[in-house]
Protein backbone atom coordinates (compact mmCIF):
# COMPACT_ATOMS: atom_id res chain seq x y z
CA UNK A 1 0.00 0.00 0.00
CA UNK A 2 1.25 3.49 -0.82
CA UNK A 3 2.36 5.71 2.01
CA UNK A 4 0.47 8.83 2.91
CA UNK A 5 1.63 11.98 1.13
CA UNK A 6 2.70 15.04 3.05
CA UNK A 7 -0.05 17.41 4.10
CA UNK A 8 1.55 20.21 2.05
CA UNK A 9 1.42 18.09 -1.15
CA UNK A 10 -2.18 17.10 -0.48
CA UNK A 11 -3.15 20.73 0.15
CA UNK A 12 -1.37 21.82 -3.08
CA UNK A 13 -3.23 19.15 -5.11
CA UNK A 14 -6.55 20.02 -3.48
CA UNK A 15 -6.07 23.71 -4.28
CA UNK A 16 -5.02 22.91 -7.87
CA UNK A 17 -8.07 20.72 -8.51
CA UNK A 18 -10.33 23.32 -6.85
CA UNK A 19 -9.01 26.06 -9.16
CA UNK A 20 -9.54 23.84 -12.23
CA UNK A 21 -13.15 22.81 -11.42
CA UNK A 22 -14.30 26.10 -9.83
CA UNK A 23 -15.91 27.58 -12.97
CA UNK A 24 -17.88 24.42 -13.80
CA UNK A 25 -21.54 24.40 -12.80
CA UNK A 26 -22.96 21.97 -10.26
CA UNK A 27 -19.60 20.99 -8.74
CA UNK A 28 -19.44 20.37 -5.01
CA UNK A 29 -16.63 19.05 -2.84
CA UNK A 30 -16.61 17.06 0.37
CA UNK A 31 -14.68 14.44 2.33
CA UNK A 32 -15.52 10.80 1.61
CA UNK A 33 -13.61 7.59 2.07
CA UNK A 34 -10.91 9.54 3.94
CA UNK A 35 -10.10 11.75 0.95
CA UNK A 36 -11.31 14.88 -0.83
CA UNK A 37 -13.84 14.24 -3.59
CA UNK A 38 -15.51 16.36 -6.26
CA UNK A 39 -19.08 15.68 -7.34
CA UNK A 40 -21.44 16.91 -10.00
CA UNK A 41 -25.16 16.51 -9.27
CA UNK A 42 -24.31 14.14 -6.40
CA UNK A 43 -22.06 11.78 -8.41
CA UNK A 44 -18.30 11.51 -7.97
CA UNK A 45 -16.06 12.49 -10.85
CA UNK A 46 -12.68 13.05 -9.13
CA UNK A 47 -10.88 11.95 -5.96
CA UNK A 48 -7.68 13.06 -4.27
CA UNK A 49 -6.19 10.00 -2.64
CA UNK A 50 -4.26 10.28 0.60
CA UNK A 51 -1.09 9.02 -1.10
CA UNK A 52 -1.09 12.07 -3.39
CA UNK A 53 -2.76 10.92 -6.60
CA UNK A 54 -5.71 12.44 -8.44
CA UNK A 55 -8.15 9.82 -9.70
CA UNK A 56 -10.74 10.64 -12.38
CA UNK A 57 -13.85 8.76 -13.44
CA UNK A 58 -13.25 7.96 -17.08
CA UNK A 59 -14.24 4.99 -19.21
CA UNK A 60 -11.56 2.32 -19.17
CA UNK A 61 -12.12 1.98 -22.90
CA UNK A 62 -10.15 5.22 -23.21
CA UNK A 63 -7.07 3.37 -24.42
CA UNK A 64 -5.51 6.66 -25.49
CA UNK A 65 -5.60 7.88 -21.90
CA UNK A 66 -4.26 4.62 -20.48
CA UNK A 67 -1.42 4.69 -23.03
CA UNK A 68 -0.07 7.89 -21.47
CA UNK A 69 2.97 7.24 -19.28
CA UNK A 70 1.92 7.29 -15.60
CA UNK A 71 -1.78 6.67 -16.19
CA UNK A 72 -3.18 3.45 -14.75
CA UNK A 73 -6.48 1.92 -13.73
CA UNK A 74 -7.17 2.81 -10.12
CA UNK A 75 -6.86 -0.13 -7.75
CA UNK A 76 -7.42 -0.32 -4.05
CA UNK A 77 -6.85 -3.22 -1.74
CA UNK A 78 -5.94 -6.61 -3.12
CA UNK A 79 -7.16 -7.26 -6.65
CA UNK A 80 -9.93 -4.66 -6.42
CA UNK A 81 -10.20 -2.45 -9.46
CA UNK A 82 -13.32 -0.31 -9.73
CA UNK A 83 -14.37 0.25 -13.30
CA UNK A 84 -14.26 3.70 -14.88
CA UNK A 85 -11.56 5.11 -12.58
CA UNK A 86 -8.13 6.07 -13.91
CA UNK A 87 -5.23 7.55 -11.97
CA UNK A 88 -4.07 10.78 -13.55
CA UNK A 89 -0.33 10.73 -14.33
CA UNK A 90 1.65 12.46 -11.58
CA UNK A 91 3.30 14.71 -14.19
CA UNK A 92 -0.14 16.28 -14.79
CA UNK A 93 -0.48 17.40 -11.17
CA UNK A 94 1.57 20.53 -11.85
CA UNK A 95 0.36 21.09 -15.42
CA UNK A 96 -3.02 22.76 -14.95
CA UNK A 97 -3.93 22.54 -18.64
CA UNK A 98 -3.37 18.76 -18.87
CA UNK A 99 -5.10 18.19 -15.51
CA UNK A 100 -8.03 20.33 -16.70
CA UNK A 101 -8.41 18.15 -19.83
CA UNK A 102 -8.62 14.94 -17.78
CA UNK A 103 -10.95 16.36 -15.16
CA UNK A 104 -13.13 18.01 -17.83
CA UNK A 105 -13.61 14.62 -19.51
CA UNK A 106 -14.54 13.04 -16.20
CA UNK A 107 -16.87 15.93 -15.33
CA UNK A 108 -18.61 15.74 -18.73
CA UNK A 109 -18.97 11.96 -18.53
CA UNK A 110 -20.57 12.06 -15.07
CA UNK A 111 -22.69 15.12 -15.81
CA UNK A 112 -24.23 13.32 -18.81
CA UNK A 113 -25.40 10.52 -16.51
CA UNK A 114 -28.89 10.75 -15.00
CA UNK A 115 -28.85 12.76 -11.76
CA UNK A 116 -28.89 10.77 -8.56
CA UNK A 117 -31.96 11.02 -6.39
CA UNK A 118 -30.91 12.47 -3.09
CA UNK A 119 -32.05 10.61 -0.03
CA UNK A 120 -34.03 12.69 2.43
CA UNK A 121 -33.40 12.07 6.09
CA UNK A 122 -36.42 10.75 7.96
CA UNK A 123 -36.09 13.43 10.62
CA UNK A 124 -36.32 16.16 7.97
CA UNK A 125 -39.61 14.92 6.56
CA UNK A 126 -42.71 15.35 8.68
CA UNK A 127 -45.27 12.72 8.00
CA UNK A 128 -48.88 13.84 8.09
CA UNK A 129 -50.99 11.35 9.93
CA UNK A 130 -53.24 9.48 7.54
CA UNK A 131 -56.88 8.99 8.35
CA UNK A 132 -57.44 5.61 9.83
CA UNK A 133 -59.98 3.85 7.70
CA UNK A 134 -58.67 0.37 8.20
CA UNK A 135 -61.07 -2.15 9.65
CA UNK A 136 -60.59 -3.24 13.20
CA UNK A 137 -58.69 -6.41 13.65
CA UNK A 138 -60.85 -9.30 14.63
CA UNK A 139 -59.46 -11.70 17.14
CA UNK A 140 -58.43 -15.05 15.82
CA UNK A 141 -61.14 -17.64 16.07
CA UNK A 142 -60.57 -20.48 18.41
CA UNK A 143 -61.35 -23.89 17.10
CA UNK A 144 -64.26 -25.34 18.99
CA UNK A 145 -63.81 -28.71 20.54
CA UNK A 146 -66.93 -30.75 20.90
CA UNK A 147 -67.68 -31.58 24.47
CA UNK A 148 -69.60 -34.66 25.21
CA UNK A 149 -72.54 -34.05 27.44
CA UNK A 150 -72.52 -36.07 30.62
CA UNK A 151 -75.31 -36.05 33.11
CA UNK A 152 -74.31 -35.13 36.54
CA UNK A 153 -76.31 -36.27 39.40
CA UNK A 154 -77.52 -33.41 41.46
CA UNK A 155 -76.19 -33.36 44.94
CA UNK A 156 -77.68 -31.01 47.39
CA UNK A 157 -75.23 -29.04 49.36
CA UNK A 158 -76.15 -28.28 52.87
CA UNK A 159 -75.14 -24.88 54.10
CA UNK A 160 -72.39 -24.88 56.67
CA UNK A 161 -73.41 -24.04 60.17
CA UNK A 162 -72.46 -20.66 61.33
CA UNK A 163 -70.56 -20.62 64.52
CA UNK A 164 -71.11 -17.73 66.80
CA UNK A 165 -68.08 -15.58 67.18
CA UNK A 166 -67.08 -14.70 70.66
CA UNK A 167 -67.39 -11.09 71.40
CA UNK A 168 -64.45 -9.64 73.19
CA UNK A 169 -64.41 -6.29 74.82
CA UNK A 170 -62.05 -3.74 73.35
CA UNK A 171 -58.91 -3.17 75.37
CA UNK A 172 -58.81 -0.02 77.30
CA UNK A 173 -55.66 2.01 77.00
CA UNK A 174 -54.51 4.39 79.63
CA UNK A 175 -54.27 8.03 78.65
CA UNK A 176 -50.71 9.24 78.07
CA UNK A 177 -49.29 11.52 80.63
CA UNK A 178 -47.59 14.60 79.34
CA UNK A 179 -45.14 16.76 81.14
CA UNK A 180 -46.46 20.17 82.15
CA UNK A 181 -45.34 22.99 79.91
CA UNK A 182 -43.17 25.68 81.30
CA UNK A 183 -43.96 29.24 80.43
Amino acid sequence: MATRASSSLLQHLKDTVAVVVEPWSGVTTQRMFGCDVWLVHGSLFALLMGYGRVVARLPLSSSALLAIDGAAPWEYGKKKSPTHWIMVPEDFHDDVDLLRDWLRRAYSEVRAMPAKKTAVKKSAVKKTPAKKTAAKKTPAKKTATKKTATKKTATKKTPAKKTAAKKTAPKKTAPKKTAPRSR
